[in-house]
């Protein structure tokens, strides 16, 4: 499926066949990369529909003409995919892990004339119709672009008549995608229908987006130190949500606000109230806090606590990197002889699953030399 050759020579492979490029941009690093390149690229369909239409090439981004790549196209996240027509021009962009048939779809939006970058340059030199301003908004959503000009765009969308050429459904639909903050328009839109939204979307759904109108929020009040911004945005996220899910990401909401200011006492009473609120436990959740202990605080009732996190995460599922957490831990909780054993652990681990243990490796002397 994916062409061997140079850059360049892709390039002059489109032009000679006539067909346009996709660059499956990755990281060797990328667990979604991983797993499209093992669980979707193979398909029979997604075979069949980018051989017949695209010169195919998949690239790390961080070796050989990846890095230049990278900057000339603005890769800034993994996966990215890039298309271009035969000439080489860029016509869309699309990020993440995505199922079969959307993958084949983002192909296909590169071909109709509505990708990202087509209709950029149309919307830029002033020549979008607000049906392709709502074509572009969603374009902007989905290519990972300026999150300005997408509140702008789908302000005009919602502001002109097109709105009514489309369902109900449809529009909550682009409402739901394009809702960034509740000052857009689309924001606005949702929450004074709020309730026409969860019987459409569910109740969870709801709840997300209003955690991210809110984390918005928590991010002025870190920037601006402002507390009575931070316990109002708590109060906003509460009366405009309900459930279960609702309760663990009012907590997170907390440990953002903490985390961004730098006060790690609270910050570790949010974490045990956010972890105690987990709707589904997970290892990534009690390591992230665990290591933002180890980072930050000296305190070694909180270190202890962190341990007894960290536990619980390597119980989950013990990997390289909760295991380095737990030796830098347990050194910083006195537990050297410990601390050397789950070292030497995380090691090993690391050996096996391809990930380079320098950092380990550093700890492990760190930790002989408060032994000694």
């Amino acid at each position: 499926m994916f062409f061997e050759g140079t850059w360049a020579e892709a390039l002059e492979k489109a032009k000679t066949e006539n067909k346009g490029i996709f660059l499956a941009a990755y990281a060797s690093w990328c667990g979604p990369c991983k797993r499209m390149a093992n669980e979707i690229f193979p398909l029979l369909s997604v075979g069949s529909y980018y051989n017949d239409r695209f010169i195919n090439v998949k690239m790390d981004m961080e070796k050989g003409e990846g890095p230049q790549l990278a900057e000339m196209y603005e890769v800034e996240m993994y996966p990215t995919y890039i298309f271009l027509d035969k000439g080489g021009k860029l016509t869309h962009r699309s990020l993440g892990q995505m199922s079969e048939t959307d993958f084949i779809i983002a192909g296909q939006t590169a071909e109709t004339g509505l990708g990202y970058y087509t209709l950029r340059d149309k919307y830029r030199s002033g020549k979008a119709d607000p049906i392709m301003l709502y074509h572009y908004a969603m374009r902007i959503e989905e290519a990972g672009g300026d999150v300005a000009e997408l509140n702008k765009v789908a302000n005009l969308f919602l502001a002109s008549e097109a709105i009514h050429a489309i369902s109900p459904e449809d529009l909550h639909s682009f409402i739901m995608k394009v809702s960034y903050d509740d000052r857009s328009s689309a924001g606005k839109m949702l929450l004074a229908d709020k309730e026409s939204f969860i019987k459409q979307f569910g109740q969870d759904a709801i709840t997300n987006k209003i955690f991210q109108f809110s984390a918005d929020r928590i991010d002025e009040a870190v920037m601006d130190r402002d507390k009575n911004l931070f316990v109002a945005t708590l109060e906003y996220f509460s009366s405009n949500t309900s459930g279960t899910l609702a309760a663990e990401l009012k907590q997170k909401l907390e440990l953002q606000y903490y985390e961004g200011i730098g006060d790690w006492v609270e910050y570790a009473g949010a974490a045990e109230k956010y972890l105690a609120a987990l709707n589904q436990p997970n290892w990534q959740a009690y390591n992230q806090i665990a290591w933002n202990i180890y980072e930050n605080i000296e305190e070694l009732e909180l270190i202890n606590k962190a341990v007894g996190w960290i536990e619980k995460s390597v119980a989950m599922e013990k990997n390289y990197y909760n295991l380095d957490t737990y030796a830098a831990l347990l050194m910083k909780a006195g537990d050297y002889e410990q601390a050397l054993v789950i070292a030497d652990e995380a090691i090993a681990k690391a050996k096996v699953s391809h990930i380079d243990p320098k950092e380990t490796i550093a700890l492990t002397e760190k930790i002989k030399a408060k032994k000694n």
